[in-house]
């Protein structure tokens, strides 16, 4: 591998440790009070008219793992596995356009 290649693995390597540490460490100091449309929506007084999204039965609803009573360990692991989904497609996208870019 060139001195670029390590150089840019590196990076990479280094990018996806801080981003783990700030969704499995940081996620816990979240606030847990509603966000801002929420809090909005409760002070107009529309907030019982809201249906769930399409994605309220997922395993990582409301920013938690499904079936973890712990609401920070809950929210740590959403943020893990959220941020290594990411990478995942992130890298296959940017292989698959790196071989399209070749051929």
């Amino acid at each position: 591998m060139s001195r670029a290649g390590r150089s840019r693995l590196g990076f990479v390597a280094a990018s996806l440790l801080v981003s783990l540490l700030v969704a499995g460490v940081l996620s816990g100091f979240a606030s847990p009070h509603p966000d801002g449309l929420e809090s909005v929506a409760a002070a107009q007084g529309f907030l019982d008219d809201a249906r769930s999204s399409l994605t309220a039965a997922s395993p990582l609803a409301d920013y938690a793992v499904a079936g973890i009573g712990h609401a920070r360990l809950s929210g740590a692991l959403a943020g893990i596995v959220g941020c290594l989904l990411t990478f995942a497609l992130v890298t296959c996208l940017t292989r698959s356009r790196a071989q399209d870019t070749r051929n």
